[in-house]
Order: C-alpha cells, then sequence, then structure tokens
C-alpha cells in the first residue's frame, strides 16, 4: 500500500543570496528547489523536537543575569 503525500503551495521570501546558492544546488544535485526546502525544513523541525530548548543557552542567560544583574538594571533605564 502506497502512502499519498499532499502539498500545498507557499509564497516565501529570502536573500537574493541564499536563492541563488538553493537554486545553484538544486541544479547540482538534478533536484527540484521545493524538495530541498522540503528535506530543510524537515532536519529543521526534528532537530528542534529531538534535542528541545538548548541547555547550555538557558543556562548561560541565567549566569549572565545572576552576574550582571546590575548593570541590566542600569542599562535598561
Amino acid at each position: 500500500m502506497t502512502q499519498s503525500v499532499v502539498s500545498s503551495s507557499y509564497t516565501i521570501q529570502m536573500s537574493d543570496d541564499m536563492l541563488a546558492l538553493l537554486q545553484e544546488t538544486a541544479r547540482q544535485e538534478g533536484r527540484q528547489v521545493h524538495a530541498i526546502l522540503d528535506e530543510a525544513l524537515r532536519v529543521y523541525f526534528d532537530t528542534r523536537q529531538q534535542h528541545g530548548p538548548r541547555q547550555h543557552v538557558a543556562a548561560a542567560l541565567r549566569g549572565s543575569i545572576q552576574d550582571f544583574d546590575a548593570l541590566y538594571a542600569k542599562l535598561s533605564k
């Protein structure tokens, strides 16, 4: 039994250099642009689901707030 894939059209904006890189990659790999975008988005979302929030970033933020709370308060005024 085969699984059917439903796709939708969506317009996006990106920088000219990113578009050029995307188109060149598609040409070199003999693939459609939408296939590369689909793969990139799947990797992005799979990675986010597997790793959740980046703990080292949250820890660095907590440490920074603890160390520089007074400075941040002065800067916010």
